[in-house]
């Protein structure tokens, strides 16, 4: 049988198990990036193409120092080399992914007028918080602005499990607000926590 909602042509919500944590927060962080699109925004897949480009590199090379056919089926001229080659990869990857954008789930090309912004989310494990940190790169006088929110997951999902995306697209909606209008402090920071 068919559903009713799909016979009409709308998009049922995703559903979740709501006990996994690693999926709650993968499905709220994407559901962030296309609140982000959605709000006129364009992500920037620089460093996620920089990033496969690097892991296509290393398994190629893996895949070099695996099949090659030399005279000698361990020629070490050729399987020391590949091995340092992919341990470099490796760790290059290794700390772009944790160390340089450790929370970083999207960046934003800059536009002409319009400052580039760059979305970092924590959770704790096992956490009931989701808290969405932006950044904004101003001009020389500003500086930088940042803004951040947390709320209570529960505020994301419904009764059924399945994503609220009103309630995502006004939390990045109000973090991006937050970045329009300049604070009290003096280096641009405003919070706000639910």
């Amino acid at each position: 049988m068919v559903d009713t909602d799909i016979k009409k042509g709308k998009k049922k919500g995703e559903k979740i198990h709501l006990g996994d944590w690693p999926a709650v927060k993968r499905t709220i962080d994407d559901q962030v990036i296309e609140a982000l699109k959605r709000a006129g925004y364009d992500v920037d897949y620089l460093m996620v193409d920089i990033r496969s480009g690097l892991g296509i590199l290393a398994v190629v090379i893996a895949c070099v120092a695996q099949f090659w056919q030399g005279k000698n089926k361990n020629a070490p001229e050729v399987l020391v080399p590949c091995v340092a080659a992919y341990m470099v990869l490796s760790g290059l990857m290794w700390l772009m992914q944790f160390v340089l954008y450790k929370d970083i789930i999207a960046h934003t090309k800059s536009l002409p007028g319009n400052p580039g912004v760059e979305l970092k989310s924590k959770m704790k494990r096992y956490g009931d918080r989701y808290t969405l940190q932006a950044r904004m790169k101003c001009d020389s006088v500003v500086g930088v602005r940042e803004s951040s929110s947390t709320e209570y997951i529960g505020r994301f999902f419904n009764v059924d499990a399945e994503v609220q995306v009103e309630s995502i697209s006004a939390l990045v909606n109000d973090v991006l607000h937050q970045l329009d209008v300049p604070s009290e402090s003096s280096n641009g920071n405003s919070k706000k926590d639910t």
